[in-house]
């Protein structure tokens, strides 16, 4: 059970400051004197504070001479340890929810301001395009929301998913060195199997949009196609590209410092910088090149992609020699070079 307060400051702020001093020690030691002045606590109430973040999985050392240590995190998500990472928007977490982009919508109509952030350990109802399921029942994934009030012209986010899921590739490249592909409109590949979803849901008021939820779902750490043996060759994770689990929460920290300062740098610039954002779609497409199969409308044909149109349609050349620019659809993969792809992108 978490401590009471005694001060003005709350608990869970008093928490987030404790992890914020262990981290900024590091692999040394700070002393339950220095905790008390940083996290502004009477020195008596350090050792349940830290009694509590041990019974919420972290792995905390103590020595009587040196004081206190984080040796491990947990492997389960802990919004405060987020927040101990980056100075975020309000974060709101749930253990189980039926959708992040549902409790969005729930809580903007209840009139909580924007931004803020929904994150789910676990989602009953996780939906993808055209309202279809998206399996995320297991912990060790990454399900969340960002909410954002832009008052922009619909023109100015035509290809906002597609400019959010190639700053994501970068970043994982970047950052754990994984070859990710972007598969319009919405998917991050790896090796041609999915990695995760992102869904852009808005609302438009007088030809601006007022509301703007972006909710994305990773694979992380387990892979659902253990679960679903129609997943295999179809999904994988992170952990298994990677060879080994990931930092949960050191990754949604920065997925959610990412996120946010590219809307930020969006909104400042006027909208999605034209020349970033094709030579990101260049280093990331999956599709490029590849002969396709689309389903539309009820009816299937084949094409070969041959570009990104300016609002966000998929360019295609028709077997009949004709162009087509698709704006919505299913698109199948018959051929696939991501990886050699990937490596010429480096």
């Amino acid at each position: 059970m978490q401590p009471k307060s005694r001060s003005g400051v709350p608990e869970m702020e008093k928490d987030t400051r404790i992890l914020k001093a262990l981290l900024k020690a590091g692999p040394d030691h700070i002393s339950g004197a220095d905790l008390s002045r940083t996290v502004k606590v009477a020195r008596g109430s350090i050792g349940r504070h830290i009694q509590y973040l041990r019974d919420q999985g972290f792995d905390i050392a103590s020595h009587r001479s040196y004081g206190y240590r984080l040796v491990r995190e947990p492997a389960e998500i802990q919004p405060r340890l987020i927040e101990a990472y980056i100075s975020a928007p309000p974060i709101l977490f749930y253990h189980y929810i039926d959708s992040t982009n549902n409790e969005a919508s729930r809580q903007l109509e209840s009139g909580r301001a924007a931004p803020f952030v929904v994150l789910a350990a676990r989602q009953m109802q996780g939906r993808g395009r055209y309202g279809r399921s998206w399996d995320s029942v297991a912990s060790g994934n990454l399900y969340i929301s960002f909410v954002f009030r832009p008052l922009w012209s619909v023109e100015v986010l035509q290809r906002f998913t597609l400019w959010m899921g190639l700053q994501l590739c970068h970043f994982f490249v970047r950052q754990e060195g994984l070859t990710l592909g972007l598969k319009w409109p919405n998917d991050l590949l790896y090796q041609n199997r999915k990695v995760a979803g992102m869904l852009t849901e808005t609302r438009v008021e007088a030809d601006r949009i007022s509301q703007l939820i972006f909710g994305l779902g990773i694979n992380c750490n387990d892979d659902p196609s253990d679960n679903d043996p129609g997943l295999k060759g179809i999904a994988t994770s992170l952990a298994r590209a990677h060879g080994r689990p990931l930092p949960l929460n050191q990754i949604a920290a920065a997925i959610i410092k990412i996120v946010g300062a590219v809307y930020q740098k969006t909104i400042a610039q006027g909208g999605i910088p034209h020349k970033s954002f094709d030579r990101l779609w260049k280093r990331y497409d999956a599709l490029s090149g590849q002969t396709v199969r689309v389903k539309r409308d009820g009816r299937s044909f084949r094409g070969i992609v041959r570009g990104l149109h300016l609002d966000g349609a998929l360019c295609l050349l028709l077997e009949d020699g004709s162009e087509y620019q698709l704006r919505s659809g299913d698109v199948f993969q018959l051929h696939c070079n991501l990886e050699d792809k990937g490596r010429r992108g480096r």
